[in-house]
């Protein structure tokens, strides 16, 4: 009886060792990956359920060097989504889309939006589109999500578009978008606005100041340049803010170094040279006459 004791007080002695370790320790499991999408039995349909809306990603057919997909938006919600499109992730070139359009595409990430006569989906509504990749298929998008665009303002020949890709109800990302319309280069840019929310980061441009909630952001190195019918974007995110509070008096323009020229017509009425020398000759007087008939910024004559 007293060895059955001392082998069981031994056995409890252990264990509280045992776990009392600082060497050994129970594993601890982490949280599992949000899950994006969820795939059907057959492995070849992909549901991304958002809120007001659901989207279906169909793989219909692949082969070697190529494959086919259609695409379903469902609207969920009470509310019409109005002049929808897209955003998603695909490692595979769209080489053919029908009944909607490639918007953009940058570093992957493709913006598809509708073709005008299917640009509204009523609740309960719902839409397809299309598309082709002659390229074999390397696996469904990690996220579909409806670009929501907050504002759109015309700046002359430039487009400011500010679109919504996350909400999740007390934060948010999103895009500037800036489209050239113009036929000339805009270079070294900035864009201004006020704003009563804080942009956490952005990328794409670079935070010059917020002084009193008024922004100015600047271009990146890599898009310095917008050439005529081009878009750039800076994307950014608020950590803490409403998505359907607007930017206001937006404002683009461009830096330069180059003073504006003043032009300052002079008029010769009593040249120096009346008459050419006789050692020198009528070239000398021509081009006096011509280097003094110039344009003049400041003290420089050129």
């Amino acid at each position: 009886m007293k060895k059955k004791l001392m082998k069981v007080l031994s056995c409890i002695v252990s264990m509280v060792l045992f776990l009392s370790s600082p060497i050994l320790s129970l594993p601890v499991l982490a949280d599992e990956p949000e899950v994006f999408y969820t795939l059907s039995a057959d492995g070849r349909e992909a549901y991304y359920a958002k809120d007001g809306y659901l989207v279906t990603f169909v793989l219909n057919s692949s082969w070697d060097g190529g494959h086919n997909v259609s695409i379903k938006i469902k609207n969920t919600g009470n509310e019409t989504i109005e002049n929808w499109k897209i955003r998603f992730d695909y490692l595979s070139e769209i080489s053919n889309i029908w009944s909607s359009e490639i918007y953009s595409y940058s570093d992957g990430i493709y913006e598809i939006k509708n073709c005008g006569w299917n640009k509204d989906i009523y609740p309960q509504g719902e839409t397809q589109f299309g598309f082709t990749s002659q390229t074999g298929f390397e696996g469904f998008p990690s996220s579909i999500d409806i670009v929501k665009t907050v504002s759109s303002e015309n700046l002359g020949d430039f487009l400011i578009e500010t679109v919504i890709n996350n909400d999740w109800g007390n934060g948010y990302t999103g895009e500037i978008k800036i489209t050239n319309n113009s036929e000339q280069a805009i270079e070294d840019w900035r864009i201004e606005f006020d704003y009563i929310n804080t942009i956490d980061s952005v990328w794409g441009g670079i935070i010059e100041s917020t002084d009193n909630n008024h922004y100015v952001i600047k271009n990146a190195d890599y898009n310095y340049i917008i050439n005529p019918n081009e878009t750039t974007s800076i994307g950014f995110i608020v950590s803490n803010g409403n998505s359907e509070d607007l930017f206001e008096n937006i404002n683009l323009y461009e830096i330069t170094n180059i003073t504006p020229k003043e032009e300052i017509e002079i008029e010769i009425e009593d040249p120096y040279i009346t008459e050419p020398f006789s050692d020198i000759g009528e070239i000398y007087m021509k081009d006096f006459t011509e280097d003094i008939k110039g344009t003049f910024v400041g003290i420089g004559v050129y």
